[in-house]
This record gives structure tokens, sequence and C-alpha cells, in this order.
């Protein structure tokens, strides 16, 4: 077990299913990593990780500005962590202004680099 990962649980099968169905083109590596690991709480609970992916719309109550994301978590402080759409990429969503800035090219790179910042 990854010690930043103790406080995740695995998503269900079914439940990853209906994610694929919803959405067809999300990345294999984020799947993989909430079959195996799951969703909830990393490393300091400073990040935390749905256990699917959410619509703009039912954070912000409207996708003005973020229409091409999906929301795959956040930092419990209004931050949000998503999928760009368009090329997959994760995105930072700044709830002040809806500002985007791309974080990581992939799901991986993304899990990587945020284990790898000092605390």
């Amino acid at each position: 077990m990854i010690p930043a990962f103790r406080h995740l649980s695995p998503v269900a099968p079914d439940k990853l299913a209906r994610v694929l169905q919803a959405w067809p083109d999300v990345p294999d590596d984020y799947l993989l990593f909430l079959a195996e690991y799951g969703a909830g709480s990393v490393a300091d609970d400073c990040l935390v990780l749905y256990g699917g992916l959410i619509a703009p719309q039912e954070i912000y109550g409207d996708a003005h500005g973020v229409e091409p994301l999906l929301l795959l978590g956040d930092d419990l402080q209004g931050l949000c962590i998503a999928f760009d759409t368009r090329d997959a990429t994760v995105v930072e969503v700044d709830p002040t202004n809806r500002h985007v800035e791309r974080v990581a090219d992939t799901f991986t790179e993304f899990i990587h680099a945020y284990l790898q910042e000092p605390g």
C-alpha cells in the first residue's frame, strides 16, 4: 500500500462502467487508478478525488467558461481538478474566476507531481 493512498477506497466496477458509458473518452490511466487505489482523500487530505467525473455545472451552477471540462477532484477549498475533454490534459480551475490552468498532460503525471510537491 502506498501511504499517500491509505484513505482511498477502490471504485466498484459497475460505477466505473457507468463513468465510461457516460464519457467514453475518459483516460484509461484515470480509470485504472480508481479501480486499483480508488477515490477519497490523498496524502495530506488536501486533495479529494471523486469516485467518478462531475460536470462543471454540478459544482458551479453553470458551465460558463468551463464547458469542455469534467471535474475529478478538489482541494477542499474550492480549487477543482479536471480533465479538459478536448485533449485529456489535467487542469486546475480557480473558483474565484474560473481561470483554467493546465497542470499535467496525463492523470498519472498529475498524481505523481502532486505526491512530489513539498508539504
